[in-house]
């Protein structure tokens, strides 16, 4: 059936699907439709078949749907249901205007509007607006239809669907505004649909709109390897792909002169650093001497250029700004460390240099490998803080790094997002500032090595303006940001940021410390007693090892599989899981648990006291009361406290996804920021595994660690470098 009306209603609405109200005349159908995105108001036109179901009576399932113009037919459900006007003046304006009416709305005649009692200036400019909308998306759809004629239906379909997103950023110039430059799509599409619809609109290979697009593109797809800024060199081989060799270094100078324009689509800064060589674009660029000095220049994604220079000035700012020391009641902050140093043993002369630093400085860098004694410090700064009087505000990362703060400095911390979170919470409450509590902070910012750029501007926005000491501490050898950029490592590589790093380790194996160095310097680490490197062939070799290490150990050892790859890891834990546990009682209510099972919590929930990250053990079931009744709970130890979990915390209720998994094998990202006694690492061979990942996986065990190694690949994750020093910035501090 064709049924044709104004949509009075959207009655839900997600990503794959919609359904509306359909209005026309006396009749309303109720339309399901995965196909384009409609608003209400908007007339149109559903082909589909009608069906009735048993919960909603008779409804369309659309199997198309056009836009449509404005008939004098559809005129009152428009103006009742596009502009909710109400009845009342819908039909003044229909009885006093009649075929004037279309006309006037057309040409956006206030005048002739108003002269209807009670259809004041607000109305009829509302009116005008609403009626220009509908026609400024029939006006999109009949072009893109006049354009694509002979494209695929999936084609022309992706288009008008990113269209459609387009639309609701430029509303009823949509159309004008794509005839202009059909590359606006890209912003709302991918490369491929912007390409599509440039050329059946007819533009050249050549045209100037479409290279400094596909340099967008390039420089977009170096972002996902975190990326902020590139030589042009580093994304030829991307550039080359989108427009062919011989257009490269004119799409390069399109971009470069691009810069120049308001507002500007891509950021281009000079620099001295040396891009690395490319001998084929290298030799493009001679045969362009005017424009070889392109070649050490720097090109980013506007935004990202914005939000990376936000940062960088902000952080010069505070170095610039240096506070004051703290200030004491007459002690120096040596007697201030003997008197609230309250570690098991007097902390050594690179922790006093460090307590100095923090005290004396807006700004600062604490490094050090996994148990040089940071949080040593981080306890006798927070000490000296609280015996002057002072604020501390302790955040990290992640869930499971802040938990460990607050277990190992007896101070509250929070994740970077929580902090956000409870500052944006007043900001909407009309409370006072959250941060007004602290009126001089000072912020530890812990496993700062994985803060990304984008993360790091939210922290430097919600303390603009603020006075605050910054202490970023991390290891710069350890796993990089996830998103994109570095700010950790360009503080930590700053001769103007004080910084102080710390050797001595106070908790892991002294094979494990040498280990660790090897791997960090770029050697193959030294076989030892607590350092075990073993060839595997095959999973089964695999499993066999990874059985007989679990093996070798007093059971109240904390034992724990660490691998790159999520399949990997999920075998790993299949076995292991099937391994300890096939004569032990399943847990009812999850009965993939059984009694014993390592287990991780994937998910932050503070009336339980976990955190995404928490590591545990199952003990059993029990039951509880609560206000359903007495209802079957999971019990488990994690960290050595007791914790009962009913179903819907192990599981969320709409996915159907368990917050509670195995964690006899963790990837190193969920590993982060947690220490085993002993660790076995599988050192697969593949993009994930490079020195900072090995390094990071290795540092997790304390007492110690076994490295399960297949076709030379602990050569190559150590061979590969470090992450970060692949990764390109423009953050100069």
């Amino acid at each position: 059936m064709i049924a044709i009306g104004i949509v009075s209603k959207i009655l839900f609405e997600s990503a794959e699907i919609q359904i509306f109200r359909l209005t026309s005349g006396k009749h309303n159908f109720r339309v399901v439709s995965k196909l384009l995105s409609i608003a209400k108001g908007e007339a149109v036109a559903v082909t589909g078949l009608r069906e009735r179901s048993e919960k909603y009576g008779v409804q369309i399932i659309a199997s198309d749907i056009k836009f449509v113009g404005l008939t004098a037919s559809l005129i009152r459900e428009f103006l009742k249901s596009g502009t909710g006007i109400g009845d009342s003046i819908a039909n003044r304006l229909i009885a006093t205007l009649g075929g004037k009416l279309k006309t006037a709305l057309e040409e956006n005649d206030i005048e002739t509007l108003t002269s209807v009692d009670r259809v004041t200036d607000a109305i009829a400019i509302h009116l005008c607006n609403a009626w220009h909308k509908n026609y400024g998306k029939l006006a999109l759809i009949n072009m893109l239809d006049e354009c694509l004629i002979g494209q695929s239906e999936q084609n022309r379909d992706l288009v008008q669907k990113s269209s459609m997103q387009a639309y609701k950023i430029y509303g009823a110039d949509t159309a004008d505004k794509l005839t202009e430059d059909p590359y606006r799509l890209w912003a709302f599409s991918s490369w491929k649909h912007a390409d599509l619809l440039a050329k059946v609109m007819g533009v050249v290979p050549s045209d100037e709109r479409r290279l400094i697009c596909a340099v967008e593109e390039a420089l977009y797809r170096k972002v996902a390897d975190g990326h902020t800024a590139v030589h042009p060199n580093t994304f030829y081989g991307e550039l080359s792909a989108l427009v062919g060799a011989d257009l490269v270094v004119p799409a390069i100078i399109a971009a470069n002169n691009a810069c120049n324009k308001t507002p500007p689509r891509i950021f281009v800064r000079q620099t001295n650093t040396k891009p690395r060589a490319n001998t084929d674009f290298a030799e493009m660029l001679q045969t362009n001497s005017p424009h070889r000095e392109i070649y050490h220049r720097l090109f980013s994604l506007a935004g990202i250029a914005a939000i990376e220079n936000y940062v960088e000035i902000e952080l010069k700012q505070r170095l610039a700004d240096n506070l004051l020391p703290m200030q004491s009641t007459g002690l120096k902050i040596d007697e201030l460390i003997e008197k609230n140093s309250i570690s098991e043993q007097p902390l050594s002369a690179e922790q006093r240099r460090a307590v100095h630093m923090i005290l004396n400085n807006s700004l600062s860098v604490v490094c050090g490998p996994a148990g040089t004694g940071k949080t040593s410090v981080l306890k006798c700064v927070n000490s000296i803080l609280k015996s002057l009087g002072d604020s501390v505000l302790q955040v990290a990362l992640s869930g499971k790094a802040a938990q460990r703060l607050i277990q190992q400095t007896n101070e509250n911390a929070l994740t970077i997002r929580a902090l956000l979170t409870k500052i944006s919470h007043y900001k909407q409450k009309n409370k006072n500032h959250y941060l007004d509590a602290y009126p001089l902070p000072v912020l530890h910012i812990d496993e700062a090595s994985m803060v990304d750029l984008q993360t790091m501007f939210e922290v430097l926005k919600a303390f603009e303006n603020r006075q605050a000491r910054f202490v970023f501490i991390g290891d710069p050898a350890q796993l990089p940001p996830i998103g994109l950029g570095l700010v950790f490592h360009r503080l930590v590589e700053s001769s103007q940021v004080p910084s102080v790093s710390l050797t001595k380790n106070f908790r892991s194996s002294k094979d494990i410390c040498i280990a660790a160095n090897c791997v960090r310097e770029g050697r193959i680490p030294l076989r030892s007693k607590n350092v075990v490197i073993e060839e595997y062939y095959d999973d089964t070799t695999m499993m066999e090892r990874i059985k007989y290490h679990h093996a070798d150990h007093e059971s109240k050892v904390t034992v724990h599989v660490i691998a790159a790859r999520k399949a990997t890891v999920s075998k790993i834990n299949r076995y292991l899981h099937s391994l300890f546990t096939k004569e032990k009682d399943a847990i009812s209510i999850a009965p993939q648990f059984s009694v014993g099972d390592k287990v991780i919590y994937k998910t932050n929930n503070t009336d339980l006291g976990l955190v995404n990250g928490s590591t545990g053990v199952v003990t059993g079931e029990t039951k509880i009361t609560t206000e359903d009744g007495e209802v079957v709970a999971l019990e488990g130890l994690f960290d050595e406290e007791r914790k009962t979990l009913v179903k819907q915390e192990l599981q969320d209720e709409e996915t159907g996804i368990y917050h509670l998994q195995h964690a006899y094998g963790l990837t190193c990202h969920s590993a982060q920021g947690s220490e085993f006694d002993i660790v076995i690492v599988i050192v697969e061979k593949c993009n994930f595994v490079e020195r900072s990942w090995l390094y990071t996986a290795l540092t997790r065990a304390k007492r110690k660690v076994v490295l399960l190694c297949n076709d030379n690949s602990l050569e190559s994750a150590i061979e590969s470098g470090f992450k970060a020093d692949k990764i390109c910035v423009n953050l100069n501090i």
